[in-house]
């Protein structure tokens, strides 16, 4: 089994790669032309920070499901 580590490693050479491959006239390639999104199956993620004092930092994470809200 592969790590979480191993797996960044090779979405980074793949896009690293696939980039390399596209010209400059062309746009980056972008998260979006995986196809991830092509179903409407992912979550949104904020995160936001606030600064409590001058040693305390507070973090708010909040996310949303996004599977099957278009359909």
């Amino acid at each position: 089994m592969k790590t979480a580590e191993q797996t960044r490693l090779e979405e980074t050479r793949f896009l690293v790669q696939t980039n390399h491959e596209r010209s400059r006239q062309g746009f980056e390639y972008e998260l979006i032309n995986t196809g991830v999104f092509n179903e409407d199956q992912y979550f949104d993620v904020f995160v936001e920070y606030a600064k409590e004092s001058p040693e305390d930092i507070l973090v708010q994470i909040s996310t949303r499901d996004r599977i099957g809200l278009s359909s």
